[in-house]
């Protein structure tokens, strides 16, 4: 009934973990709210484009309402473009055009509705968006599976420690298997199909993701060699779980793969 409870409680810890990182990561929607003499709207504008084609920008507008799309490469000091927004659909859309992998975008809209000029969004500047390449799902789904599994069991090893239960090196190597088959492997495949380079961590580059992943495997190698002293090896454990999940609560992408358009 314990054990049941302990991977009950690794699960929720686990998920807490991946919807911070998600809401808080540079690369998911940015979601934001307007108001108008209609009324209230919500809205999502994409920070993240995958494969070929332009990115299409949608918002949801009251009728006969009129916008326009601005946009310009990012990080620059290149001029803005502006682009008309179609309506249809109870929305008013637009394209960016598409980019080579890293390649970025910032953009806002400017919206007329009813004779009320209203910028989007109101509380940040821009919008930035990154474009990268199509990842194949048979390197995307292992990746993703095998990190997840690698945060569960790590915090699920955390809490045999603290309950002095005998299968902490059993979880230990699970842990670490996984953190070195995910990241370690399936994780430069991933890297390499989305910008074209397989790891942009250090001493190459200043990824957080990449760094972070080899900062928590580290981590985990020493309670692994750590064999005669069962107390220490145990101890070593602990402060993996802990530190992997303090790094892994640093939003996903931060610093990543850009584009140098100068």
């Amino acid at each position: 009934m314990k054990n049941t409870l302990y991977w009950i409680l690794a699960l929720m810890i686990t998920l807490a973990s991946a919807i911070y990182q998600r809401g808080t990561g540079p690369t998911y929607e940015f979601k934001g709210t307007y108001r108008t003499d209609a009324g209230t709207f919500q809205f999502e504008l994409p920070r993240d484009h995958g494969g070929p084609g332009d990115q299409t920008v949608r918002l949801p507008v009251v009728p006969d309402a009129a916008g326009r799309l601005i946009w310009r490469y990012y990080p620059t000091d290149r001029p803005w473009n502006e682009v008309p927004m179609q309506s249809g659909d109870g929305v008013l859309k637009a394209d960016l055009p598409h980019q080579p992998p890293g390649g970025k975008l910032e953009y806002y809209i400017l919206l007329d509705a009813n004779g009320r000029k209203i910028r989007i969004p109101e509380t940040r500047d821009s919008v930035i968006i990154r474009f990268k390449g199509s990842v194949d799902r048979w390197a995307l789904a292992p990746h993703v599976l095998l990190m997840f599994i690698g945060m569960l069991v790590s915090n699920r090893t955390a809490l045999e420690v603290l309950s002095r239960r005998p299968n902490v090196r059993v979880l230990t190597w699970i842990t670490l298997s996984a953190l070195t088959v995910g990241g370690l492997i399936m994780g430069p495949i991933v890297q390499y199909q989305a910008f074209g380079e397989a790891w942009t961590g250090f001493p190459v580059g200043r990824d957080l993701t990449d760094n972070k992943l080899a900062i928590a495997v580290g981590f985990w190698l020493i309670p692994v060699f750590i064999r005669k002293n069962k107390k220490r090896s145990d101890c070593w454990a602990l402060i993996a779980a802990a530190i992997t999940l303090i790094i892994f609560l640093i939003p996903h992408s931060l610093f990543g793969t850009e584009l140098k358009y100068d």
